[in-house]
């Protein structure tokens, strides 16, 4: 059995029967991996304990490409998942997200979270600034910090049909399909020093991961704040007189 083989049987052998391993072990593990390369799935041999299985799971984690304009997602342990990429202009948010820095893994400098927090790591991704806390925000009457993410908007449309979920982007994002894309940009809404539905990705690289494709060659432009979107869904629905109705929904006091 290889050095690497070893390594990686140790790894397992510690998540399969659920035994303690502190962060500084499992990174000093895997920082050894790195030194040894990817694993290939023929490395992996049929009478060893370590399967095909395992690395396409993460327990053994094979080497993605890196994107080199926007952030990622990835598994980094049983419990923590790692955001790999572009993360340098939003390493503040990251820090205010719960995240730590390392500065070495198999994918490179990333920033290392609970898995429990991959959907509010996504929706900030995704475009959706709302779920950060910022000093002064989010205090209840006690002075208790709560995250901002607590809220998301509720629409219903003329016909009944109510849309809600806990990405606020894709509520913006419906309302804008329902409207029409191209009407939606005949608005001229700003956003972020550009058309909220526009042609073109926007030459920040901050503002173009947030951007998603709604048809016909149109992205609209995602990063702002939840009480942004909805005045955005507001403004919309005046202009074009949709008559939608739009709710602020407290998820805390559901």
């Amino acid at each position: 059995m290889s050095i690497r083989e070893e390594l990686e049987l140790i790894l397992n052998l510690i998540k399969k029967h659920h035994l303690p391993l502190s962060p500084i072990l499992e990174y000093a593990i895997k920082e050894k991996l790195e030194k040894y390369g990817p694993v290939k799935e023929t490395d992996v041999q049929m009478g060893s304990n370590i399967t095909t299985q395992s690395v396409q799971e993460g327990v053994v984690v094979s080497y993605d490409d890196v994107p080199n304009d926007r952030m990622k997602i990835v598994d980094y342990s049983e419990r923590s998942i790692a955001v790999i990429g572009n993360t340098k202009p939003y390493k503040d948010d990251l820090k205010t997200l719960g995240g730590y820095f390392v500065y070495r893994t198999q994918w490179g400098p990333a920033w290392i979270f609970r898995s429990k927090k991959r959907d509010i790591i996504q929706a900030f991704i995704d475009g959706d600034t709302s779920v950060v806390s910022r000093p002064g925000e989010g205090k209840t009457s006690d002075g208790q910090r709560i995250p901002s993410s607590r809220y998301i908007l509720s629409v219903e449309y003329p016909n009944g049909r109510v849309f809600r979920s806990n990405l606020v982007w894709e509520t913006l994002v419906d309302v804008i399909k329902y409207a029409d894309p191209k009407k939606v940009m005949d608005l001229n809404i700003i956003c972020m020093g550009d058309n909220l539905v526009s042609p073109r990705l926007n030459e920040n690289p901050r503002y173009r991961s947030a951007q998603k494709e709604v048809g016909g060659g149109l992205y609209v432009c995602a990063y702002s704040s939840t009480d942004n979107k909805l005045n955005q869904i507001k403004k919309i629905s005046k202009r074009l007189h949709l008559g939608l109705k739009v709710e602020k929904i407290d998820t805390f006091n559901e």
